[in-house]
């Protein structure tokens, strides 16, 4: 699968996956939204931080609160090789600064051999871990068209995506 087709795959996911998730709020998926920090959209200029976010998620969800109007962030990043600490380190880095209601990373090979051993096997959680929450990380499944359960990462956190 080349990688516009797993970005088109992950968009629709997304989009099915918050509306399930977050049902108290209007959802916008923007796929290559560009530099958060330069977005014209209206419901990015309400974040207050937004001049500092100079980075671009590969696929970005807005959760808008129905109520109150809130804006939060969601990043889904996504490869088509397996993720090594290096794109860990740059999504980490992203959710730091932005501090996201959610992250995830997906990948059509999950983790690499040796992150995927420090994190679940050693329990290295910490380099997942920004604000109170932490990066989730999974291999995408083409047959199924969805995240491969087996490999959700942190092991803790699969609850969630069921």
């Amino acid at each position: 699968m080349e990688k516009d087709e797993l970005t088109q795959k992950l968009e629709i996911w997304l989009n099915d996956f918050l509306k399930k998730k977050f049902s108290k709020y209007n959802i916008e998926i923007l796929v290559k939204p560009g530099l958060l920090s330069n977005s014209s959209n209206e419901k990015l200029k309400k974040l207050g931080n937004i001049s500092f976010l100079e980075f671009e998620p590969d696929i970005l969800g807005i959760l808008e609160e129905k109520k109150t109007e809130r804006i939060e962030l969601v990043f889904l990043n996504r490869e088509t090789k397996a993720y090594g600490i290096r794109e860990i380190g740059e999504m980490l880095c992203f959710c730091q600064l932005a501090k996201p209601r959610l992250a995830m990373m997906s990948s059509l090979k999950g983790l690499s051999p040796q992150v995927n051993k420090m994190i679940n096997h050693e329990k290295k959680y910490d380099i997942l871990s920004y604000d109170s929450d932490k990066i989730k990380i999974f291999r995408w499944d083409e047959d199924a068209n969805s995240p491969d359960e087996l490999t959700i990462t942190p092991i803790d956190e699969r609850s969630f995506f069921e």
